[in-house]
């Protein structure tokens, strides 16, 4: 299997340098032929859009869109010509969910028909907004800038006075990381393109948030959410704990500090270790191992880093062998998800470890795993 081969080759050569150059041919069409079969067989012309199952009739949910959009914008990094007319057909389609209201552009949770009240999620649309602003990197469509620094305005107005971001549009609704983390990330992408500085305070404070209330002290997870009532609900995803990864990573991109890197690792380190043990379902554990890989490849490229420890005044030194570990604990993870196979039509289940049933069909899960397979290239 292709995440075996790259596993063993990580072994073999100690620390791991993930730039060192481009993907072999066989890898990147394995890639390419998973994701044009998510594509082909989750549209509809009927509605002119992509439904919850392949060959269905009911339109998928934003949050399914908005990991399919994030799996096309991978592949555009690696065959533009091919991908890129692919992701603004999907992004096109998009338009079906889009709504104004209460002077806020956003998408809804399903696609909008007149007899059905608008549903909005924050935590949905800030997903939508960071492959967008991922989609301005790689191709440069203003468009795709533009939607998501409105998509980002309309998630900032989702932060409550008591803290965090809701994850909601509704009266009364929890705070939860799953919002308030992607929330973080989406204004530092677009920080680091427009350098807007409202952005970076944002970002911090969200980021700040969450350590404050959602980190459990014993490892360093993440909890979900806190309710209405104040009570912390600790149920423990790796989405959470991967997008605070993943917001440490591009704080320390945004301000050079490098704590925030050493940070970023410290928690990668933990959650793989913790989620090897106790695996999480497919459509999450795919952000874990592509948060945690950002942070081993800076490593990694640095070789030897000393920097002043989190803990204290006292300098360490972060050696390349340490984000070695993490990543090859990161293709590992990988590993076990695509190597437990699929079912007779060639789809993924949403169990991390166990293999899939001719059940798995859902369009979050495929789109998780065909991101999961261009991120580890």
């Amino acid at each position: 299997m292709l995440l075996a081969f790259r596993l063993a080759t990580v072994l073999a050569q100690g620390p791991i340098r993930f730039a060192s150059g481009p993907a072999g041919a066989p890898e990147v069409a394995r890639c390419a032929r998973f994701t044009d079969k998510c594509l082909s067989s989750f549209w509809n012309s009927g509605f002119g859009g992509y439904a919850s199952e392949p060959g269905g009739s009911t339109p998928a949910f934003m949050w399914d869109l908005g990991v399919l959009l994030s799996a096309v914008v991978a592949g555009t990094e690696f065959d533009r010509k091919k991908y890129e007319p692919e992701f603004a057909k999907l992004y096109s389609s998009l338009d079906q969910y889009w709504s104004v209201s209460e002077g806020y552009g956003a998408y809804n949770s399903e696609l909008i028909r007149p007899t059905k009240h608008l549903d909005r999620y924050y935590d949905d649309n800030a997903w939508v907004g960071i492959a967008l602003a991922d989609a301005y990197r790689v191709t440069r469509d203003r468009r795709y800038l533009l939607r998501a620094q409105e998509v980002c305005r309309y998630v900032e107005s989702g932060r409550s006075k008591l803290g965090g971001v809701c994850w909601r549009e509704a009266p009364n609704s929890d705070r939860n990381a799953c919002s308030t983390l992607p929330a973080a990330v989406l204004n530092l992408r677009l920080y680091l393109i427009d350098h807007e500085a409202a952005r970076l305070t944002a970002a911090q404070a969200e980021v700040d948030w969450v350590r404050s209330t959602h980190v459990d002290p014993k490892d360093g997870l993440v909890w979900d959410h806190v309710e209405a009532s104040g009570k912390v609900e600790k149920t423990k995803w790796t989405y959470n704990t991967a997008m605070l990864i993943k917001s440490d990573y591009l704080l320390w991109r945004a301000t050079g500090n490098h704590l925030f890197l050493e940070q970023s690792q410290s928690e990668a380190l933990k959650a793989i270790g913790h989620w090897r043990l106790k695996p999480d379902i497919v459509p999450f554990m795919h952000l874990l191992v592509e948060a945690s890989l950002h942070t081993a490849r800076e490593y990694s490229e640095r070789h030897v880093v000393s920097m002043p420890s989190l803990g204290g005044s006292t300098s360490s030194a972060l050696h390349a062998p340490a984000a070695s570990m993490l990543g090859v604990a990161c293709l590992a993870s990988a590993n076990k998800a695509l190597n437990r196979g699929h079912n007779s039509e060639g789809w993924f289940g949403a169990g991390w470890a166990q293999p899939p049933t001719d059940k798995s069909r859902q369009l979050l899960w495929q789109a998780s795993i065909a991101r999961l397979m261009w991120v580890t290239l």
